[in-house]
């Protein structure tokens, strides 16, 4: 997981350190926007649930690290977020024959940037390689594996246990190293809903805390670019204003809408991962006109 004032990093649940953290906020109904339930990853089919809108526990801002009325602190310090190996160049297979899905046409939005991770073995392809499901949303689950796949973050967060992630449960080590690296968190009461669709703003604030991105001093300023920054969670606007001055963020059909609310899919966070590697030097940048361009 900022100028004067800084990102919060997630931290445990049960056990929060000196500095306040950069929560996450479970997608309103009126603001989702899932059009498929079908999970991605097959990895995770045969014991993830499908994609439902579970409810989450009555939950107060701080006991899922909302800011409530101060302002952000310290984020990690920047070297923890030290990659140890550099990203992969495109696999042998791969470069060879060129990665096409049957789903994901040459003019398809997000191809550049699905094509490039996927070349590189920095996420996954669905169970039938020749098909990527880039309009099925991701859970945290299924996302937590793509934070694990692309991203070789040292730990700076202490280990969680969850009540819901069983110690056999097929992503429990991504799901571990996504709060270990200060990417994810929980939810009161030691839960972690790995069935539970990732909204786009969640996406994009974990990525902000996860690179240990600075925050902004004018993030209402840097905001009004957007139509829709009036829908951001109150615990957001500093980690998404920071991804904005950083050139994080990927806006899908209209550069200018955020839909912090609704369900990211496949292609949303292939994007927005590809924006956070490049961010780190590990991979080229890719051109596109849905790229929100920073001042």
């Amino acid at each position: 997981m900022s100028p004067s004032a800084s990102l919060p990093v997630p931290s445990p649940v049960d056990s929060l350190v000196t500095q306040p953290d950069v929560g996450e906020e479970t997608p309103t109904p009126e603001d989702s926007g899932a059009t498929a339930k079908t999970p991605a990853d097959e990895k995770l089919a045969s014991s993830v649930s499908p994609v439902t809108k579970t409810p989450v526990p009555s939950q107060t801002s701080a006991e899922i690290g909302l800011p409530l009325t101060k302002q952000p602190k310290t984020l990690a310090p920047t070297d923890s977020t030290t990659e140890s190996p550099e990203t992969p160049a495109p696999t042998d297979s791969d470069r060879d024959r060129g990665v096409k899905f049957k789903d994901v046409p040459d003019d398809f939005w997000a191809f550049p940037f699905i094509t490039a991770l996927v070349e590189r073995d920095l996420f996954d392809r669905a169970a039938d390689t020749d098909i990527f499901q880039p309009n099925a949303p991701m859970t945290r689950a299924e996302y937590a594996v793509a934070l694990q796949k692309a991203f070789k973050q040292n730990p700076t967060q202490n280990q969680l246990n969850f009540q819901d992630v069983p110690g056999d449960y097929p992503a429990g080590e991504p799901i571990k190293r996504s709060t270990e690296t200060g990417f994810l968190r929980g939810y009161p009461g030691q839960i972690f809903q790995p069935n539970q669709p990732m909204p786009r703003v969640q996406v994009i604030v974990s990525l902000a805390n996860g690179l240990g991105l600075k925050a902004p001093s004018n993030p209402n300023q840097i905001l009004q670019r957007y139509q829709d920054a009036d829908r951001l969670p109150a615990y957001s606007v500093s980690a998404v204003a920071a991804a904005t001055k950083a050139g994080l963020v990927v806006n899908y059909p209209n550069p200018s809408r955020l839909n912090p609310n609704q369900d990211a899919t496949r292609a949303d966070v292939a994007s927005l991962i590809h924006r956070a590697l490049v961010i780190q030097g590990k991979v080229p940048a890719i051109p596109s006109e849905y790229i929100v361009q920073p001042d």
